[in-house]
């Protein structure tokens, strides 16, 4: 959970003074500027989740105060003085209930059994999750309450604590009306007028009234009357503005008042207090919740804030029946800058957007970053024809280039929306099916938007059982390995086969690859499965009488980002026996945008294990030929694309080229998706020495693949 999706996406995490607790949420931008406030307050912070009371975020104050213990809501309440603990629950159940920052005075018991008063405030919030949970924060007040008791015993007394501690000091004598503050205290909220031997200002007490601003007003006389009504101590805050205050900024103060009374009246004769200049303490306060609700990259709401908004426009719509349009937005093509330009970039193309997305929405418009290139809006007031067109005006503003630096970079935009009341009037079935519409905007093309509508359900329903068949289909043995068979371009020798794999499901049949890879992949089961296609592959190439054919198989993205993949490639030729030299594994371009360091290092491994490596796909990625020079493959197959259009001169010319780098650089050639004789002219006439696809033999069952392998020959129809 984030303090950023609880605080954004801003996780806290690594070491820190103290036991471990549970970490804030994924590393995100907001984390080292969370961390920079949080680590350096001048008091104690944590946040603790309301159902259970345990601790998910405390500073380094926090454990230097408490010393190390495994924090839990029993573990916290032992750390409270006995007399205090009723006061302290009832703050924390008055933040809940009321929604609104609560402060109380408690005494905590210091990891060496010994106890001081704080100022803790109480300020609830909700996590990403919609756990309800709270913000505490703790000042350190014991000097302040030991020297407030002493202050009601004599002025001298109080003018010794005042020389002691620094604090502006202040006496109101309520027979007279007049108010005297110490220099210090009259320097804080900016008074003027005669002064004292020493330096105090006396003014009427009314006249203190028009230095605290208007919106603190009624709070700091609530609390003097609730201080009169109970005979206790008064705490409050407030505003002032001195004259001559940098940028007019208001200054915070934190003030604290003792009532003396002289029996038999009931009310006070006498106020004596101090205040102090909080207003450090009160930015920082404000930095956190800001950083609490806001995208600290795009300064945009995030996802707690736009939760927020939501329940609150929802709420409006029914007490109006306005309705409203929920969008989710996600960059396309976003990824691809990341991969090529670098985080940096991505993240300045990032604030582009988001300025962008701005300028077309109107004020009343809510618009988030999620996450990542995640966005959300929420479109009030709206109806079908208002939502299309506010659609189009923001695909239409993502379509144009932005300018990063010396980059002009091209992205686009998906959107899925859903409209309340007729698509949910509650925000999580809203926001669902404006995923799912997204989900169907991207699936068509991109760069497009798409309605929500109910069909749509159905098909997320039936792609969850999908998945959830998907994940026991190998322990009930129902993935099959086909074989395709890889010829020479001139004549009928078989050189070897590809190894695909195919799904016989008990209810749907044969499933097709690509109903089921791109989900294997995108849940993480491609990893199991890819390491059965490898060992089925060995085993059944080791079973064929040719000791030269070889055996080829796909490497998926997440095997090489996974740890095991040397590992398995290395067992699976130990199990069956095969020759390294006979295995083949191929792998796209695409893969090498992701972390290409990385990958050249897991594809030496590999070379020193003696298979073989192949570039498939290759043409259609971003930098094909860099990729030659940084590794040298076994052998290089070349889209099926350029096969189709072997008959144009210059594609026949690209064909030529990557031929003739193929051989300088000693890389066998195959060309891909070989459908018709005249393909396969063009292909041998190029000098491609393999060629693969329908003309030769669709995917094959293992033993119809073992008779051509047998054989060592095939008959092509004409």
């Amino acid at each position: 959970m984030m303090l950023t999706r609880a605080a954004q996406d801003a996780g806290v995490s690594g070491r820190r003074e103290g036991p471990a607790v549970a970490s804030l949420g994924e590393a995100s931008p907001g984390e080292a500027g969370f961390r920079a406030i949080a680590e350096d307050l001048p008091e104690m912070m944590a946040l603790v989740r309301d159902s259970d009371g345990r601790l998910v975020y405390a500073n380094r104050r926090f454990h230097a105060y408490f010393g190390p213990v495994a924090w839990d809501g029993r573990a916290l309440r032992e750390r409270i003085h006995p007399d205090d603990l009723a006061r302290l629950q009832s703050g924390w159940a008055s933040a809940q209930t009321g929604g609104e920052r609560v402060q109380v005075e408690a005494r905590l018991c210091r990891h060496d059994a010994s106890a001081c008063w704080h100022r803790i405030s109480f300020v609830p919030i909700r996590l990403a999750d919609g756990a309800a949970a709270c913000l505490a924060t703790a000042l350190d007040i014991d000097d302040i309450v030991l020297e407030r008791d002493r202050f009601a015993q004599t002025m001298d007394l109080l003018q010794l604590a005042q020389e002691a501690i620094g604090a502006a000091i202040w006496d109101w004598d309520r027979a007279s009306g007049a108010m005297r503050h110490s220099a210090g205290s009259a320097r804080l909220i900016g008074l003027s007028g005669p002064c004292g031997p020493d330096g105090s200002v006396r003014i009427p007490a009314e006249d203190i009234c028009a230095h605290i601003h208007p919106e603190d007003l009624p709070g700091v006389l609530a609390a003097y009357d609730r201080a009169v009504a109970t005979r206790t101590t008064f705490m409050c805050e407030y505003r002032v503005t001195p004259p001559g205050a940098e940028g007019g900024e208001p200054r915070w103060l934190q003030c604290f008042g003792r009532l003396v009374f002289a029996p038999p009246e009931t009310k006070p004769v006498r106020v004596v207090g101090l205040q102090i200049d909080v207003s450090h303490r009160k930015a920082a306060e404000e930095r956190i919740a800001r950083l609490a609700r806001h995208d600290p990259l795009t300064d945009l709401p995030n996802r707690t804030m736009f939760r927020e908004r939501l329940d609150q426009t929802l709420a409006e719509l029914r007490r109006t029946g306005c309705g409203i349009a929920v969008l989710c937005l996600d960059l396309d093509r976003f990824k691809a800058v990341n991969d090529t330009l670098g985080h940096p970039v991505g993240d300045a193309l990032l604030q582009a957007v988001a300025a962008r997305l701005r300028t077309v929405l109107r004020c009343e418009d809510t618009v988030a970053r999620l996450g990542g290139d995640e966005f959300a809006v929420i479109q009030t007031g709206a109806d079908p024809h208002g939502a299309r067109v506010l659609c189009e005006r923001l695909i239409a503003a993502l379509s144009m280039p932005v300018a990063v630096g010396d980059h002009r970079i091209t992205v686009g935009l998906s959107i899925g929306l859903a409209l309340a009341p007729g698509d949910g009037t509650d925000a999580d079935t809203l926001f669902k099916r404006a995923d799912l519409a997204l989900y169907r905007a991207k699936a068509e093309g991109r760069g497009t938007f798409r309605f929500y509508e109910a069909a749509m359900d159905e098909a997320a329903e039936a792609r969850r059982r999908l998945e959830l068949d998907l994940g026991a289909a190998l322990a009930r043995d129902e993935i099959e390995v086909h074989y395709q068979p890889v010829a020479a371009a001139r004549g009928d020798r078989i050189l070897g086969f590809e190894a695909l794999m195919r799904w016989r499901h008990p209810v749907r049949g044969l499933v097709p690859p690509g109903s089921f890879v791109p989900l294997a992949e995108e849940t993480g089961l491609i990893v199991p499965l890819g390491e059965a296609l490898l060992r089925q592959a060995c085993r059944t190439a080791m079973a064929w009488p040719d000791p030269d054919l070889k055996v080829s198989v796909n490497v998926s993205a997440v095997q090489f980002r996974g740890e095991g993949l040397l590992a398995s490639v290395a067992g699976a030729l130990a199990a069956s026996g095969l020759p390294a030299r006979r295995l083949e594994l191929e792998i796209t371009e695409t893969l090498l945008l992701q972390d290409c360091a990385a990958v050249l290092h897991l594809l030496q491994g590999l070379r020193t294990l003696g298979v073989r490596i192949v570039l498939d796909d290759f043409g259609i990625g971003y930098s094909s030929l860099s990729y030659l020079r940084q590794f040298p493959f076994d052998k290089i197959k070349i889209d099926r694309s350029f096969v189709e259009d072997a008959q144009s001169p210059v594609t026949a010319a690209i064909i030529r080229s990557v031929v003739g780098l193929g051989g300088e650089l000693g890389m066998a050639i195959c060309a891909e998706g070989v459908e018709t004789e005249a393909q396969r002219a063009a292909m041998a006439q190029a000098g491609c020495g393999e060629i693969q696809g329908y003309l030769i033999s669709p995917p094959l069952p293992a033993a119809q693949a073992a008779v051509l392998a047998a054989g060592g020959r095939l008959t092509r129809a004409a």
